[in-house]
């Protein structure tokens, strides 16, 4: 873990790009999310979201001077993803992100590469018209249980970004609320292509607590991590491939 000749980019990009070579036309959904590490690293990820599992494309792990991470540091990790993706000539992206992520500046660059995205938006973002007419702060739309609302054309922020697509929903009887920003028309189907993100999470889960016990690791320093997330990432390729090749063969 400590050999600076372990380049985890140079070893890993190898091997997800053979997995995903026979990708076609197909829309590739991609997560992007973070994990904290011994309260001092923060693990950056986007995975590939593939029948019910994440498979990590691109990993990193940073010591950030705050517990927000930039979205400078987001964009070096979308970069390598772009790298990649435009390597395989794989067109159809997905992005799918949390709150944490809301981010013009990111949906901007999402815009650039032509990728689409579903991303959760906080309730003091402002709504306008393409005109900038105010129309409301997200989180003053109140919904009746299982009420959706959608607004369609509109502008976030007071730099009025856009135009986008947001959809807001209230699942049950409970206050909260899910609200859902996307580049392309939004519907009741929005919250499930949404939904799919927390497959990274579970993914997250069994890196670190579940299935190889990452936050068993007595490594502290981020270059180190990075190769174990490596040798982590590889482990759960070769599961996703297996598994998918199983159920290929018998459909």
């Amino acid at each position: 873990m400590e050999n600076p000749a372990i380049d985890p980019i140079r070893i890993y990009g190898p091997l997800i790009t053979r997995a995903l070579r026979n990708w076609g036309k197909h829309t590739l959904i991609l997560a992007l999310d973070t994990s904290v590490l011994f309260e001092k690293f923060c693990l950056i990820r986007v995975a590939v979201l593939f029948r019910g599992r994440a498979g990590p494309l691109v990993s990193r792990v940073i010591e950030p001077s705050s517990a927000q991470v930039s979205t400078a540091h987001l964009l070096s990790v979308l970069a390598r993803v772009k790298g990649l993706l435009d390597f395989l000539r794989i067109r159809e992206v997905r992005v799918l992100a949390d709150r944490g992520f809301c981010d013009t500046d990111l949906m901007a660059w999402l815009r650039f590469c032509d990728w689409h995205y579903r991303i959760r938006i906080k309730s003091n973002l402002i709504l306008a018209s393409p005109d900038g007419h105010r129309l409301c702060k997200v989180g003053e739309v109140k919904l009746d249980p299982r009420e959706v609302r959608c607004f369609h054309n509109v502008t976030l922020t007071g730099q009025h970004f856009g135009p986008v697509h947001v959809a807001l929903g209230r699942p049950s009887d409970g206050p909260e609320q899910w609200q859902v920003v996307s580049d392309e028309p939004t519907s009741i189907n929005t919250f499930d292509e949404y939904g799919e993100r927390f497959q990274i999470e579970e993914g997250f889960l069994d890196d670190k607590s579940g299935l190889f016990g990452l936050e068993d690791s007595k490594l502290r320093d981020a270059l180190c991590l990075e190769r174990l997330t490596l040798v982590l990432a590889i482990a759960t390729l070769l599961l996703v491939s297996v598994v998918g090749w199983n159920y290929a063969r018998h459909h």
